[in-house]
């Protein structure tokens, strides 16, 4: 079976370069220790309801597409954090494993968090079932889970019913403060983590009667504007943080492709702020911008690009330059903010993950 990327899909194979691959991954750590063998057997077995992930990418003169195969991806133990592309003639994503974690790496052309959660949830749970027989009998897991229902392939963002929209309404936003980092000496970009406490972050949150994904926002503009202020007004530009939000419910559909947008939340640097301010700009406007007919305009927008003649019939080289070079230029966000929400095991497996 042959089909085409989503219409979020499409943007990532031409703007993937080997130091942004444009790769997340998503990790579950369970009770004990990982056991390989049971992990490919929980793979092997699993891969068969979700085939948005048993797929190649292939071109074609105006589109990529994806090509059903029966490769198995690649599982290995995790040797280091660093992230590593896909070669293009095999499987877009891999699982790795260390200790008692089990990690999933997808390349974002087949699909966003939500459904790679799908996807990394139900391996951890056939997982479970091999590594404590007693838990559940696998149909009884596909039935009760709905593994079966789970292969939803369909582009959600086509089916969507849209006012028409204006592609070019995306190029107009005035192009956001852009943080030049220092470089490693093999030109990687500088990487850094940090941990905070669930409890403590549910605790600030309710001070200010907002939203974890709320609270970060504020704090990660607020930081901006202290570091970078007087950089960014001489610039001339927004300090601008991208949130991608998951459009499953809001339009009541399901898909194992990529469904989301993002929405754009954004402060002058000219101004002068206090925590408690910003958070009350940052709620107003998650609260403007999180509709169904704010996020609806987002996806007329957005898919009104691919219904140009220009978009259907130009070769996918020139596509591709295309979309890279407005990615490139539009400087569209200082920051993007990734923020997955409450994510839970089911209730027999809570005592395993």
């Amino acid at each position: 079976m042959q089909m085409k990327l989503d219409s979020s899909g499409n943007l990532y194979p031409a703007i993937t370069t080997s130091k942004y691959p444009q790769i997340f991954r998503i990790t579950v750590m369970m009770v004990t220790a990982v056991d390989p063998d049971f992990l490919k057997q929980a793979v092997r077995e699993t891969l068969p309801f979700f085939s948005a992930f048993h797929v190649m990418i292939k071109k074609k003169c105006f589109w990529y597409y994806l090509e059903d195969t029966d490769k198995m991806p690649e599982i290995k133990k995790l040797i280091n954090g660093t992230i590593q592309p896909f070669q293009k003639t095999g499987l877009q994503f891999r699982f790795l494993y260390e200790k008692n974690c089990i990690h999933l790496e997808v390349f974002h052309a087949l699909t966003d968090g939500v459904g790679a959660i799908h996807f990394l949830h139900a391996v951890c749970y056939r997982y479970c079932q091999i590594a404590y027989p007693k838990i559940l009998q696998s149909e009884v897991l596909e039935r009760r889970y709905g593994l079966n229902g789970m292969n939803q392939v369909q582009d959600a963002y086509q089916k969507v019913k849209n006012k028409k929209g204006n592609f070019w309404n995306l190029l107009k936003q005035r192009r956001a403060f852009q943080i030049q980092e220092p470089k490693k000496k093999d030109n990687r970009p500088t990487t850094f983590t940090a941990k905070m406490a669930l409890p403590e972050l549910k605790r600030v949150s309710k001070k200010y009667q907002a939203t974890i994904c709320e609270l970060l926002t504020a704090v990660c503009l607020f930081g901006l504007w202290q570091e970078y202020k007087e950089k960014a007004v001489h610039s001339g530009r927004m300090f601008r943080i991208c949130v991608p939000v998951n459009l499953r419910p809001f339009f009541q559909k399901e898909t194992e492709k990529n469904f989301f947008t993002c929405i754009s939340v954004e402060i002058d640097p000219g101004k002068m702020y206090t925590l408690e301010s910003l958070m009350t700009e940052v709620k107003r406007q998650f609260q403007q911008k999180c509709t169904t007919e704010y996020l609806q305009e987002r996806i007329s927008e957005q898919i009104a690009g691919q219904r140009t003649i220009v978009s259907r019939y130009a070769p996918l080289s020139l596509k591709n330059w295309f979309l890279n070079r407005i990615y490139r230029f539009n400087g569209y966000s200082t920051m993007v903010l990734s923020n997955m929400g409450k994510i839970c095991p089911n209730n027999e497996f809570i005592p395993y993950i």
